[in-house]
C-alpha cells in the first residue's frame, strides 16, 4: 500500500476496453419467477479472462480472471440476483470455484450492488470507494432516480422506438436490470462494502500472474481504479 499524492489527474479513466459481442445464449435468472435473459453475454477475452453480463448494448458485468492461486472477480454488477448467475457461469467456464478476491473498480451502484454475492472473500477497492457507495445510498434523490423512478423514465424513452429495434432492445435490457435491482433491494439486500483498500497502487501476486491496481485520481468517480492484467 503506497500513500503518495498522485501527480496526474486523468479526466477519463478506462478500466477495460470491451468490444460487445452478442452471443445468442439464454439463461434463467431466479427472481420471484423464472425469466429468460435473452441479453446474457459471455465474452472470452483469453484463456485467463472472461466477461459475463447482460444488456443489449451497455451491459453490467462481472469479469473473471483465472490465476494459479484462485479466481478473481472484477466488479459485481447491478443486482445480487444477476450476479449470482454470472458467478456460476464463470465457475463453469473455468471448471473451478475457488474465488479469492473481488475487486470494485469504483463505487457506483451498477458495479457494487452485487457485492453480497462475493461476501465470502476479501473485497478490494480504492480507499474512496466506501464513501462513494455510502453517499449514493444515502442520497435518496439519486437512488430513487436510478432505481425506483427509473422504470417510468425508461419506458417513456423506449416508447419512441419500434418494438424489437436496437434502441427498443436497449431500454428493455435496462428495464430488466432495474427490475432485478429493485426486487433485490426490497427483498434480502445486504449492503456489502470493500474490506481491503489501497491509496495509489496495489500489486496482487497470484502465482502465475501479478495484477496491478492503479489509482490516477478523480475521474468518473473519486475511486476509479485501473486494473492491469498482463497478457502472460
Amino acid at each position: 500500500m503506497i500513500r503518495q499524492k498522485t501527480k496526474y489527474l486523468w479526466k477519463y479513466l478506462i478500466t477495460f476496453l470491451i468490444t460487445s459481442v452478442n452471443i445468442p445464449l439464454f439463461a434463467q435468472i431466479i427472481t420471484g419467477e423464472r425469466i429468460e435473459d435473452k441479453y446474457l453475454k459471455i465474452e472470452k477475452i483469453s484463456d485467463r479472462v472472461i466477461i459475463v453480463g447482460s444488456g443489449s448494448y451497455y451491459y453490467t458485468s462481472v469479469i473473471g480472471i483465472k490465476t494459479k492461486k484462485g479466481l478473481v472477480a472484477v466488479d459485481a454488477g447491478i443486482s445480487p440476483v444477476m450476479t449470482a448467475r454470472y458467478r456460476k457461469i464463470i465457475e463453469q467456464e473455468f471448471e473451478r470455484d475457488d474465488f479469492i478476491y473481488l475487486i470494485n473498480t469504483h463505487g457506483h451502484y451498477d458495479h457494487t450492488t452485487g457485492n453480497q454475492t462475493f461476501s465470502d472473500m476479501p473485497i478490494i477497492a480504492h480507499a474512496n470507494c466506501i464513501n462513494d457507495i455510502v453517499e449514493f445510498r444515502n442520497d435518496t434523490t439519486q437512488t430513487n432516480r436510478s432505481v425506483y423512478n427509473a422504470e417510468e423514465r425508461l419506458k417513456g424513452r423506449q416508447s419512441k422506438y419500434d418494438p424489437g429495434s436496437e434502441w427498443w432492445n436497449f431500454y428493455e435490457s435496462l428495464l430488466q436490470q432495474t427490475s432485478t435491482l429493485k426486487e433485490a433491494i426490497e427483498d434480502n439486500f445486504e449492503l456489502t462494502l470493500p474490506t481491503l483498500s489501497f491509496d495509489d497502487r496495489l500489486s496482487l501476486h497470484l502465482g502465475d500472474i501479478t495484477l496491478q491496481l492503479i489509482y490516477f485520481g478523480k475521474a468518473h468517480t473519486t475511486s476509479d481504479s485501473m486494473i492491469y492484467i498482463p497478457r502472460n
